[in-house]
């Protein structure tokens, strides 16, 4: 079998990265709603909890590896930085007061998600057209659950 040698230019990687952490903020949006696991009696929670924690941890992988590509490491700063940082600094040192450690411990990656969430956006979805993007599929998932919503109201479920 021959190698085949591919090469990227630097704005292939950076739209390659760029991309590969739009589609995890999608698949984000799209798959936590719908993630159903029907043994769970807390309205689906764990499945869900896992499925957003995993999108997060991926997206941050992609963003880690687009700053290893283009080497150089950008963090941009924004007003709500320090809060975030100041919650994630927080909920980390939490644990040293929890009564029970490892229960905060497994708790924790869902407290972080959110902020970590917030970092991969605002560092990453930079154009107007990836902004578009992802509140079209805002939009669109929300509008369905709000109709199957209404539809499960009036006594009609699938």
């Amino acid at each position: 079998m021959e190698q085949k040698e591919i090469n990227f230019s630097t704005t292939d990687y950076k739209s390659f990265w760029t991309k590969t952490i739009e589609i995890s903020i999608i698949a984000l949006i799209i798959l936590v709603p719908i993630v159903f696991y029907p043994r769970c009696i807390d309205v689906f929670n764990p499945a869900k909890e896992l499925t957003a924690e995993l999108l997060v941890i991926i997206g941050l992988m992609f963003w880690e590896l687009r700053m290893i590509n283009k080497e150089e490491i950008k963090f941009i700063s924004t007003p709500l930085n320090l809060p975030i940082l100041s919650f994630i600094a927080i909920c980390v040192l939490s644990l040293i007061w929890s009564n029970s450690f490892f229960v905060s411990l497994k708790e924790l990656p869902l407290f972080l998600a959110g902020p970590l969430l917030y970092f991969i956006i605002v560092n990453n979805i930079n154009s107007e057209k990836q902004i578009n993007q992802i509140l079209s599929v805002v939009l669109l998932i929300g509008s369905t659950f709000g109709i199957y919503g209404i539809l499960q109201y009036n006594g009609i479920d699938f």
